[in-house]
């Protein structure tokens, strides 16, 4: 069953599931914190814009702190790209 208005897509093995202001990312059985989904919610908070992130990480916990670490990366750059850094 599809969600309404959801986008789905597929990047270097990662399933990515966006009905905004949410994006969910779930790791390809290859990638070291298999199995492992990141919940993004795109907020604004004192007029900037911002990221919430939620990880559910089954793997060790160094592949689990490897992956959080990318992703806070990627928050960094769609933020920027969103204008919300400064």
């Amino acid at each position: 069953m599809a969600l309404p208005g959801a986008k789905t897509s597929e990047q270097q093995g990662w399933l990515a599931v966006e009905q905004m202001p949410v994006m969910w990312s779930f790791s390809p059985t290859s990638h070291e914190a298999y199995p492992a989904a990141v919940k993004r919610t795109v907020v604004q908070r004192d007029g900037r814009i911002d990221i919430d992130m939620s990880v559910l990480c089954e793997a060790p916990k160094p592949a689990c702190d490897r992956l959080v670490e990318s992703f806070k990366g990627l928050n960094e750059q769609m933020k920027r790209r969103l204008g919300g850094a400064r």
